[in-house]
């Protein structure tokens, strides 16, 4: 009896350690790789900011868009939904491990 205990504790705490070894590191990734509006990608300046391929007409005050973003797998990002891209527009990616990176977005408008 006692040695039967024994085995089955011994089993028991064995079971215990090796399923709490096996954690996965979470992912840091927080890339935004792709930035669109209405189908139309914009252009990355390789740092930080995306900026819209063609100008806005002169004296535009609003374009408020919900722009398809593509980020790092098991990342997430803020705000969704649609935003004023007349103004510069602030994105934070978070990484699947809480890592955050900023990115801008910000529509170009004629001068002339």
């Amino acid at each position: 009896m006692k040695k039967s205990l024994f085995l089955s504790v011994l089993v028991l705490v064995v079971l215990l350690v090796a399923c709490g070894s096996s954690e996965e590191k979470k992912s840091n990734l927080c890339d935004m790789t792709a930035f669109s509006v209405d189908g139309t990608a914009w252009t990355f300046n390789g740092t930080d900011t995306w900026t819209s391929p063609s100008e806005l007409a002169k004296g535009t005050t609003t374009f408020s868009k919900t722009p398809a973003i593509t980020v790092s797998p098991k990342a997430d990002y803020a705000p969704k939904g649609a935003v004023e891209l007349i103004n510069r527009v602030e994105f934070t990616v978070t990484a699947e491990d809480g890592t955050t990176k900023k990115y801008y977005a910000q529509a170009r408008v004629a001068t002339q």
